[in-house]
């Protein structure tokens, strides 16, 4: 977590440890790479403060969708899908689309 006020320059950060800038000054390491190596490496997630969800694609296709890019299995997405409605108590809505929940 970063905390801190407004404009201290904690987008800046995450922003350049995602790659998507570059650093004025200096050298950043995200997990013993680049900020470039680990990203086309996917070796981290990065979730936008205004994440969105697809209207059109139920919760499983949206949780899925980042998996579906990965290339991974139908058979993993499909237990990742599960073990993360899980943990945020989403089970058994998986067919629901965004606009149904509250």
């Amino acid at each position: 977590s970063f905390i801190g006020p407004s404009g201290c320059g904690k987008t800046t950060l995450l922003r350049v440890i995602a790659d998507l800038e570059k650093p004025t000054s200096g050298t950043i390491s995200v997990n013993g790479m680049t900020a470039e190596q680990a990203r086309e490496k996917r070796a981290y997630g990065y979730v936008f403060q205004a994440a969105a969800l697809f209207p059109w694609r139920t919760i499983e296709r949206n949780v899925g969708l980042p998996l579906e890019i990965m290339g991974l299995s139908r058979a993993e997405q499909g237990e990742r899908i599960k073990r993360t409605l899980d943990l945020v108590n989403l089970s058994g809505f998986e067919k629901k689309y965004p606009w149904q929940l509250s």
